[in-house]
């Protein structure tokens, strides 16, 4: 993972990284961890090689973190924004750029535990940047993340992977049963024989019709016998990562 700390305030941009090392290290996770304390910089370098994760003090003299992540989201390179503030009269300015969370300077040991949440939630995240193979006669051989999959369909011995801005799905031999246990910790579910959906594409369930609701506007039905265990993995993880 590579994050960038920004923070006019040199020694508050330095007591940051160093907890994100401590807590990066304690979670085992490898992270490039760049401190920064102009935000030009901080655009300079998500153009050369992008963060996926920026830490951003909203008050600053020259860009204001607003003005950064504003920067970031304009350059269509997916990074989540965490807005750090002394202000909390600020955080609902900052719903206009989709921050992933914000944290409140003040005491180091509440720092660090909505730290904690917010390295819960990019965790969940990472989970969605895994890269697979897959190839057929229409597409050729194609990389794609797994975060673009929107769901899986079943028709015969194959699966038909469905995927944003693809406009026909990839289609390879196997079954849904594997892809299952196979995704299941890449926030994947099953909600019929024949669907296995992405739960960071679906934007809620109707327990009356059973159905699916997707983000991108369109819905599946969803077998009753799935109906308990498609509520529960969606409510279980809209928590982890909202």
């Amino acid at each position: 993972m590579r994050i960038a700390v920004c923070d006019d305030n040199k020694i508050f941009a330095k007591v940051l990284c160093d907890m994100l090392t401590e807590e990066l290290a304690a979670r085992k996770t490898d992270a490039e961890i760049k401190c920064f304390t102009d935000g030009d910089e901080v655009i300079y370098q998500h153009g050369i090689k992008p963060f996926e994760a920026v830490f951003l003090d909203i008050d600053m003299p020259a860009l204001s973190g607003f003005d950064v992540a504003k920067k970031i989201n304009e350059a269509g390179k997916e990074c989540q924004v965490i807005f750090v503030t002394a202000h909390s009269e600020l955080v609902y300015d900052s719903f206009l750029f989709r921050p992933l969370n914000f944290i409140t300077k003040g005491n180091d040991s509440n720092m660090r535990e909505k730290l904690k949440v917010v390295l819960d939630q990019l965790s969940e995240l990472q989970k969605q940047n895994t890269t697979i193979i897959l190839e057929d006669d229409t597409h050729g051989r194609v990389a794609v993340l797994l975060k673009d999959v929107i769901y899986i369909s079943s028709n015969n011995h194959y699966v038909l992977y469905h995927i944003d801005k693809y406009p026909q799905p990839v289609v390879v031999r196997g079954n849904l049963k594997d892809l299952e246990q196979e995704y299941s910790e890449n926030n994947f579910a099953r909600i019929h024989k024949k669907y296995l959906v992405n739960l960071a594409h679906v934007f809620n369930i109707n327990i009356t019709n059973e159905t699916v609701i997707f983000k991108e506007k369109f819905e599946l039905p969803m077998s009753r016998s799935y109906k308990d265990s498609v509520n529960d993995k969606l409510t279980d993880y809209l928590r982890r990562t909202r």
